[in-house]
């Protein structure tokens, strides 16, 4: 008896979890790096176009998608010589993966070609309910991001991560810094006024910061993004 109430038991377990595993969702987003627009068709639906330098609103479920496939939308579109590139086996490596990223949804960037590739893809994926509001925002984080995680390490990726995602509106209404602009200028390349006398084959100063003073950026912004948070200036 002990046996059989056991195995109901462990049965009950298994299939009541089945349903909460199948019924999350996984939405498919398209971010449009390509330099370029680009035309999207969702299964059998009409094209529509997605601007450089854009998000698409939810795709769908991945559970739902049939299809995606992206074309160019040059002159030569016109007369059918951008032929549709099907991103079928994108879909497939997502529903693959999803299983590693409960709670995310699957972002399908489309990056600029090369050489190597007419359509050089990628996938990333985003917790669920964190919306980065601005494209910029997104740009930053795929390339200072991806490069903080890469050199700095996993820690400080996170803290970009927090620090850019976080919507200052609030904290500027009360007169308060923008630490992701703070943040921004960084990581951005120094600019240099030119002097009306210059010193022959005098050098320019080099400004950019190295890596340990954006890692010291990036601890002093982050504590201060704390701050912030204990405040309720941010949320």
């Amino acid at each position: 008896m002990k046996k059989i109430y056991k195995a109901t038991v462990i049965l009950l377990l298994i299939f009541g979890a089945f349903p909460l595993i199948q019924s999350d969702q996984t939405n498919v987003y398209l971010d449009n790096y390509y330099g370029a627009p680009i035309g999207c068709i969702i299964g059998e639906k009409a094209e529509f176009i997605v601007p450089n330098g854009t998000r698409t609103d939810s795709l769908g479920d991945i559970n739902s998608l049939s299809s995606i496939t992206i074309k160019t939308t040059g002159f030569g579109s016109t007369y059918g010589l951008s032929p549709q590139y099907p991103l079928a086996n994108t879909l497939a490596t997502i529903k693959d993966e999803r299983i590693n990223h409960i709670n995310s949804d699957a972002i399908i960037a489309v990056l600029p070609s090369n050489f190597y590739n007419a359509w050089n893809i990628e996938i990333r994926w985003e917790p669920r309910g964190v919306k980065v509001e601005t494209f910029a925002k997104r740009s930053f984080l795929t390339r200072e991001g991806e490069w903080a995680k890469a050199v700095l390490g996993e820690e400080y990726a996170k803290k970009v991560h927090a620090i850019a995602s976080t919507d200052y509106k609030k904290a500027e209404g009360q007169g308060m810094v923008n630490l992701w602009k703070e943040l921004k200028r960084s990581f951005e390349p120094p600019t240099y006024t030119k002097m009306k006398t210059k010193i022959p084959g005098s050098p320019q100063p080099n400004l950019q910061q190295t890596e340990d003073e954006i890692k010291l950026t990036i601890d002093r912004l982050s504590r201060s993004l704390q701050r912030y948070k204990e405040r309720g200036f941010v949320v």
